[in-house]
């Protein structure tokens, strides 16, 4: 059977001070009204029914995800991890469920921090991706967006041999580079972006990991068979593993393994990693001077502000500034220029060391 996995397990610093560890920015109203978590539901619904549609978060979180997700799925398939232990842990932790839930499972990964455009073509991509799992069961695919500008922030992947329509072979995945090779990699056309998203079978994970990380991969067995006998140590087990990234622990490796079938799909989508505040702008609507204006919000002569009030009572008034993001909440008020939106996690180990945790 098809499984999705939704990882919803981040915190979102660079959108605070809305994103917190309690409500991170996967919860939040951000794109029309809509969290990108509900956001993800609707475009994968395309492709999964709602009961083989599985959410991974944070045990901390999980009750808000439900909370957020109400009856669009079954209860148990909002799954919280005992501690965080980043993404090798947690793509690991839903495979090593789904395959014990079914043995032939055959799952998509996807990211809750993204919005995806037009979602027919994301769904036609990721049919084909299951597609060429059916033919070819070992195969462990990832999809790869065609960039459209020599972006910094982000790992790449270099596609080989093709395989076939939209299919290559991977070579290698690339760290997130310089903006010299960014921009090689761009006008090369022979990288995409890595976007995060996986579609394999379960146990070519598992067998894979145990393979290439033995010792990784028998800390996630007894991890996972403690979490699910409900026994106490479930954290600690969990806690104990390594944390480190899908891309290092097995992707990497994994690509330059004669014994693995790494492939790239090719997805022709607007992809928009919701990041940070500026980036909010690209997919929301904008009043005539560009200004992004959510809640109780007054503007004079002021153009392509990021302004967000969250409170009821409160108005905030803007006049004669440009290109700032000004976000108020309930107990905290940010005030920075989008060209320095990406200070904002400096930003915070300053606030955290004033006032401590209470406003993360």
């Amino acid at each position: 059977m098809n499984y999705a996995v939704i990882l919803a397990g981040g915190s979102g610093t660079r959108l605070w001070p809305m994103s917190r560890r309690n409500r991170p920015k996967q919860l939040l109203p951000l794109v029309a009204g809509q969290s990108l978590l509900e956001l993800s539901l609707d475009r994968l619904a395309a492709v999964f029914p709602p009961e083989r549609t599985l959410i991974v978060t944070s045990a901390d979180l999980a009750p808000a995800a439900r909370s957020a997700v109400g009856p669009r799925l079954p209860e148990a398939n909002i799954v919280g991890e005992p501690c965080p232990r980043d993404t090798s842990n947690a793509v690991g932790f839903a495979c090593q469920l789904l395959h014990r839930r079914d043995p032939d499972a055959r799952l998509g990964i996807f990211t809750a921090d993204h919005v995806i455009r037009p979602i027919d073509r994301f769904a036609a991509a990721v049919r084909d991706a299951l597609d060429l799992l059916n033919r070819q069961p070992t195969a462990m695919i990832t999809l790869g967006v065609l960039p459209t500008w020599p972006h910094t922030g982000l790992g790449y992947i270099h596609r080989g041999d093709p395989i076939g329509p939209r299919f290559h072979r991977v070579r290698r995945f690339v760290e997130k580079p310089d903006r010299a090779t960014a921009e090689q990699y761009v006008a090369g056309g022979e990288y995409y972006w890595n976007s995060g998203m996986f579609i394999w079978r379960a146990d070519t994970v598992i067998n894979t990991l145990a393979r290439l990380r033995p010792d990784h991969a028998a800390l996630l067995a007894g991890a996972t068979d403690a979490f699910l006998s409900g026994g106490p140590r479930a954290v600690e087990l969990y806690a104990a593993l390594p944390k480190i990234s899908i891309d290092y622990a097995l992707m990497e490796p994994a690509s330059v393994d004669s014994g693995c079938q790494v492939v790239v799909r090719e997805l022709d989508c607007q992809w928009i990693d919701v990041g940070s505040w500026p980036v909010l702008a690209d997919v929301n609507s904008v009043d005539g001077s560009n200004n992004l204006k959510v809640g109780r919000v007054a503007t004079l002569d002021a153009a392509g502000n990021i302004l967000i009030n969250e409170s009821a009572e409160h108005v905030l008034a803007v006049a004669g500034l440009e290109d700032m993001v000004i976000v108020h909440t309930a107990d905290a008020t940010l005030v920075v220029p989008k060209a320095r939106a990406q200070d904002l996690k400096k930003l915070l180990e300053q606030v955290r060391a004033a006032f401590g945790d209470r406003y993360e």
